[in-house]
Parts: structure tokens; sequence; C-alpha cells
């Protein structure tokens, strides 16, 4: 027997937008990063293995996740952040230099500057610092050995200090409330932190061996690392561990960043009955799990960057593996980690009433018939997604006036997001499927 659930919601213009969006590519290709524009979409910025093409892959996509441009400029090692005045300062390697940029978001150069003699650094990450100056942290090869560069500049873009740290790979940089900046990086014998203090000099190093350190926090005084098979670990500044959270040995963690209400979000992976999927979860400052959750679809989704949105939501993107290639993807929830509804549109019209959703299952196990009451529109498209955001049915009805039926068949057991669009307004409604 099926039995079914369900919740109407009418969506509004700048109501909370939840979507899961995969980029499937050609070659390989795998987000590393995300810029979140206000009321205008996101900036993606990743790598690929693409021929004739430097590494760099830059996607531009609406709120709802739908790519706006896809390019594979002409340079590479790209990195970027919003800015406090909603612009965009990125660094980049091109024509044997390193470029520091500043961009509106409508892609017009507000400065550029050019530096050959850091032509062989690999930019990592790029930080907003609390003066408005920006810190490049940056890794190059010498002779067999990995080290870290820390570039300051001020806020037009000009360098002011460089610190540079043997026998380490970095992997990532965060600023503190007292003007330190704090990085992780990988080393001969495991991890370690390095505290820098606001003019660069080293003022401790926290060495953690056999632990793999990818991302790091400055949480309520105290130090929040991500070290992926071993979970998250709380540190204070003389390295003594304060808490661990690990909720069991399949759980890999990639990316943490602080919420809106001064907890710990973070995202990696999950492995669940042989597959591996996007992995969220929260944490409060003592390091108790408030909720998780988990997303995607295959085997094969693992998110390494996690960060928390404007609308108190989380952005989660990484990569996954479909017919042998490596391709990308982008998850925004809502702020308990929920996808509500998956990528679509809507324009509103207040002085329309909404349509009517009816969900019933006259024959069992076979089919499941939605009825729309009152449809008198142009058209009407109604799509049926997963709950990972795949595409299960799609229909556009034309030019009927009056109630109308679609009937699906052979729904498996899950959850399932029904959406109907005409050209004014978008309704969704929830449905679970349960045989």
């Amino acid at each position: 027997m099926i039995s079914i659930t369900s919740a109407l919601f009418t969506l509004l213009l700048h109501s909370s937008i939840t979507f899961l969006g995969t980029y499937p590519t050609e070659f390989n290709d795998f987000a590393r990063t995300i810029i979140a524009l206000p009321d205008m979409g996101y900036l993606v910025i990743g790598s690929t293995d693409a021929p004739d093409a430097e590494n760099t892959r830059f996607i531009r996509t609406d709120p709802w996740g739908e790519i706006l441009e896809s390019t594979t400029p002409p340079y590479s090692e790209m990195c970027a952040v919003l800015t406090n005045d909603t612009n965009i300062v990125q660094t980049y390697i091109y024509e044997n230099s390193l470029i520091v940029q500043k961009l509106t978001t409508q892609n017009t150069e507000i400065w550029k500057k050019s530096f050959p003699e850091y032509s062989h650094y690999f930019p990592k990450e790029i930080l907003l610092c609390s003066d408005h100056g920006y810190l490049i942290l940056s890794a190059y090869q010498y002779q067999e050995s990995s080290i870290q560069s820390v570039l300051k500049t001020n806020a037009s873009g000009e360098v002011e200090w460089e610190t540079i740290i043997p026998n380490s790979a970095p992997t990532a940089v965060t600023q503190n409330e007292f003007g330190s900046f704090l990085t992780t990086s990988l080393t001969d014998s495991g991890s370690k932190v390095s505290v820098l203090n606001s003019a660069g000099e080293v003022q401790i190093e926290i060495e953690l061996s056999q632990i793999i350190l990818r991302d790091i926090a400055f949480i309520n005084e105290l130090i929040v690392v991500a070290a992926v098979t071993d979970g998250i670990i709380c540190l204070n500044e003389a390295g003594d561990t304060q808490w661990q959270y690990l909720s069991q040995d399949t759980v890999e963690i990639f990316s943490l960043s602080e919420t809106m209400d001064n907890c710990i979000i973070a995202s990696g992976s999950i492995m669940e009955n042989s597959e591996r999927r996007a992995f969220l979860v929260k944490l409060n400052q003592d390091g108790t799990e408030i909720w998780q959750n988990q997303f995607g679809y295959g085997s094969s989704f693992r998110s390494i960057f996690v960060q928390t949105c404007s609308d108190y939501g989380y952005c989660l993107i990484g990569g996954y593996i479909e017919n042998a290639t490596l391709n990308s993807f982008v998850i925004k929830t809502d702020s308990e980690g929920n996808l509500n509804q998956q990528g679509f549109e809507s324009n509103y019209n207040f002085n329309e009433p909404p349509s009517m959703f009816e969900i019933c299952n006259p024959v069992m196990n076979k089919s499941v018939n939605i009825q729309v009451n009152n449809f008198s529109q142009p058209f009407l498209s109604l799509i049926i997604r997963d709950l990972s955001g795949r595409t299960i049915y799609t229909q556009v009805i034309q030019g009927y006036t009056g109630d109308t039926q679609i009937t699906v068949n052979e729904l498996h057991t899950g959850t399932y997001f029904v959406s109907a669009s005409t050209n004014n307004s978008t309704e969704s409604m929830k449905f679970v499927v349960i045989r």
C-alpha cells in the first residue's frame, strides 16, 4: 500500500530558495569555492582537466542554481572573494604573473595588479581581511619541499608583507577577531596550524601528527579544524584538544564555517550502504550535534566546501562521478539543512489566487494522480523531482482552462517535489511515497 502525505506552500520572490544543481561535464571537473551574490545568484569556481584550456572553470548561476554562464578562462589557479562593497576581488596566474584584480559583479574592472615575481605561486585561497585588505594563501614547490606563502595586500592590492613557512602545503586560512591569521597546512608528518600576527610574524605552530587538516575557523576564542577522517577537532592555542566530533568512521569532514547563531556548520561525505553522499552537520560550540543531513544520488557525492549564506541557509559544493566523469554540484539548503524545493523561479502575482494541488493514488503501487484546480493560464509546466534534485517527470500543458489531472506511473518509495509554473507564479508541494 502507498501512503502519501503532502504540504502545500507558495513560493514568493524573496523567500528562501533551496536547490541541488548538478553540472555535468565532458571532462573531469571539480568545484572548489562559491560566492553568493546578493539577490543575483552564485559564482562557482573550480578546476577542469579539459584539453586546450587552463585548469580554471567558472560558472555563474541564477538564484535557483541554473547556469547563466560557464567558461574556462585563459588563466589558472583562480580564487575569489566578495568584498564589503559587494564587488569581487580575484587572484590567478596569467602570462607568467600572479594577478590580483577587483571587479564589479557585472565584470567591470576597478583595478588590477600584476606580480611577475610571484608567477611560481599556486593560490589556494584569498581572504578579505578586517582592515579591508586581502590575504592570498599560496603554495609553491622548492626542490622536493612544499612551501606556504602568506601574502598580505592593502585594499588596493599593493603587497604589504609576505611570510614563508617551509615544509607546509597550505590548505586553508582564516582571521580571528584579534587580527591574527590562522592557517592549516600539510606536513611530512601530518598537519600543522600556524598562527601569524597582523604583521605576518609566526607566533604559534601546533603540530598534529598523522592528521589531515583541510579547513579552519576561529570560534568562541578556540581553533576549530576540519580533520577529514578524524572529524572536527577543537583546540586551544596551546594545542590541547577541547573536544572532537566524529559521528561514525565512514564520515569525512572537509570544510567548516561559523553559522549566523554562532554554531558550527561542516560538510564532507558519509558512506551509507556502499554509497557515498554529501554530508552536512551542525554543532553547537561544545561540539554537540544539533542535526545532520545527507544529499546526492549514486555513490560518489563528496562536498569539499561549505559556506553560511546571508539568508541563514548553507551552500555546499563538490563533485560526483557519473558516466566515468567527475562533475560539479552545488547544494543550497535552508537554515535547518533541508531542501524544500528544487531550483525553480517564481514571480508571484498577489492578485491571482493560487491553484490548489491534490495528490492521490487511486491505483495501488502503480500510479499517483496530481490534480491542479482552477487552471486558467496559457500554459502550465509541471515538474517532479526526487530529493536529490533529479528530474523524474516533466509535462507542459498548453491553453487549457479548468481543472486538470496528471497521472504519473511507477514512482518508487521516497520523497518528491512537484512544482507547477505559469508565466507569473510557481507553486510546490512535497509528497512522500511509502510502499
